[in-house]
């Protein structure tokens, strides 16, 4: 067996391993939302004009990695999701109309569905009388690796 260890060329830093099942070392990896993901959640029983899920934090980016949204069947109602600043750019994530059923939704997210700079997550509920709740998974990115709205909506 030839003894090494992986070590970051940038710091010296060895990567994290541990000892798997049979002793020998495993080499740890994760994603970004398993390392640095949060969960956030929101619970709501009447209409609401636009309701902050994620709060922007200076212009950290948000990127999105699970949705669970659960509500019930109401004629006339719908709930949007969007990413929206203080500029008024909003970008729709989902638009789901109550007309005909109640919602009962998972979605794990593939992909990079990130926000822009100083960009926020709210939720809109039109409707009455609609008890639903929405909890959302996701990271931050730092300034410098997030787009500005300009690039961030010329990339799309």
């Amino acid at each position: 067996m030839l003894k090494t260890k992986l070590v970051a060329s940038r710091n010296g830093r060895e990567y994290h391993s541990y000892d798997g099942y049979d002793g020998d070392p495993v080499l740890v990896t994760t994603r970004h939302a398993e390392h640095d993901g949060h969960f956030t959640s929101a619970v709501w029983t009447t209409a609401t004009a636009g309701t902050t899920v994620i709060a922007s934090k200076n212009k950290e980016g948000i990127v999105l990695t699970d949705l669970i949204i659960s509500a019930e069947k109401l004629t006339g109602g719908y709930i949007t999701i969007q990413f929206n600043d203080a500029d008024s750019n909003n970008v729709v994530i989902m638009r789901i109309d109550m007309n005909d059923a109640p919602v009962n939704m998972a979605i794990p997210f593939n992909g990079k569905w990130a926000g822009w700079q100083g960009s926020y997550v709210e939720v809109i509920v039109v409707g009455n009388n609609m008890d639903g709740c929405l909890a959302l998974g996701y990271y931050r990115t730092p300034e410098e690796k997030t787009l500005a709205y300009d690039a961030w909506d010329a990339e799309r």
